[in-house]
């Protein structure tokens, strides 16, 4: 076998060397997490998104600011030949953008996983980002770059064109490393990737930089001319997200679904969609976590069994879910009934239900759903 013909994560010549293989201190090429948009835990769909806030699709966050119109945020299934899914915006209510309003699109990166970047140094890695973008509109968007830290921000940015009206394009849009600020190897929010398709004057008053820049906090929108969310016609898809190394873009890296969910429930993970309103039940494909009790519950505190679950980027924010069903095999607990305080066993893998009050007269099977946060 040829030096050719050897799997080096998508590299094509037989020169391999270690620039070429260490992208990241992870082993995958694509910088971004759930860029083909087909994991969506906590909703295929949800209506009535007028802030900053996670929705639909897995690691990406939806922004509005200053609350300037009203949004259905979803896993959508139009997307190019090679996707199963994107990303979309659909405006519900629309408004006029005001100074301060915002539309965007978001990931946030841990540090820990950009060290390879060698940002801050002589060394400073070129990226590039390439996607697929589809509108009612025509016109100019704008792709931010942004470096920081508590104490100081860096920002590279470009304009970006949709040509073509309800039309899937591709994209790719390539800037120089920082070599001025280092990325701090935290497992915090230490480098973000924006998708601004709206901004009022006080983003969109100052200019574009293609290279690192600090922030003069005035440019995230500098040059855009679409106005997503003016009108109830204006909607976004966009899918194939994909950050690397390099000056070009490359085809984009597809992984396993299982691998795929692994990585997004570093940050979210659930056990039902009970949140929405609608029960899994115990032979759902997503099985709720469960215990029994056999005596009367009072004042007296009883913990149910722990549960343990894929390690998180930090120690979550639980959520529980139940309804106040007695029967057996059905979910007892709820609301007052089920406490997360101090049910962290374990930092970050591992928590248990902590019942605090009512009562249970016979013996029953009790079950539980849960939602697990640790976002950046």
């Amino acid at each position: 076998m040829s030096k050719s013909q050897i799997a080096t994560g998508g590299i094509a010549d037989d020169a391999v060397t270690t620039a070429k293989t260490s992208y990241s201190t992870s082993p995958f090429r694509n910088l971004i997490i759930n860029g083909d948009m087909s994991i969506a835990q906590r909703a295929t769909s949800k209506a009535s998104v007028n802030t900053s806030q996670y929705t639909s699709v897995d690691r990406f966050e939806f922004g509005v600011g200053n609350t300037f119109a009203t949004f259905t945020t979803s896993q959508d299934t139009d997307s190019p030949n090679e996707f199963s899914y994107s990303a979309k915006l659909d405006c519900t209510t629309s408004g006029s953008i005001g100074s301060g309003g915002y539309l965007r699109i978001r990931q946030k990166i841990e540090g820990q996983f950009l060290q390879s970047l060698a940002f801050g140094t002589s060394d400073a890695k070129t990226i590039t980002v390439s996607f697929y973008i589809k509108s009612n509109q025509t016109g100019n968007f704008v792709i931010n770059f942004r470096n920081f830290n508590s104490s100081q921000t860096r920002i590279a940015n470009k304009i970006v064109a949709i040509n073509s009206a309800n039309t899937w394009e591709y994209k790719s849009v390539t800037v120089s490393g920082d070599t001025v600020r280092s990325i701090d190897n935290t497992n915090g929010d230490e480098f973000d990737l924006e998708f601004w398709f709206n901004g009022g004057s006080s983003y969109s008053s100052g200019t574009t930089s293609a290279s690192f820049i600090d922030q003069p906090g005035d440019n995230y929108f500098s040059g855009g001319t679409l106005t997503i969310g003016g009108s109830t016609d204006d909607y976004v898809n966009l899918t194939g997200v994909q950050l690397e190394v390099g000056t070009s873009a490359s085809d984009f890296e597809f992984l396993p679904f299982d691998v795929n969910l692994q990585r997004c429930q570093r940050y979210y993970q659930t056990t039902s969609d009970w949140e929405n309103g609608k029960y899994l039940g115990v032979t759902s494909n997503r099985a709720e976590m469960g215990t029994k009790f056999s005596n009367n519950l009072s004042s007296s505190d009883r913990n149910a069994e722990g549960f343990a679950f894929n390690t998180m980027r930090t120690t979550p924010t639980v959520t529980f879910y139940g309804d106040s069903s007695t029967t057996s095999g059905q979910v007892r607990l709820q609301g007052s009934y089920v406490s997360a305080s101090g049910g962290d066993l374990n930092n970050r893998n591992c928590a248990y239900v902590n019942v605090t009050s009512g009562s249970v007269s016979a013996v029953v099977d009790v079950a539980y759903a849960y939602n697990l946060d640790a976002e950046l």
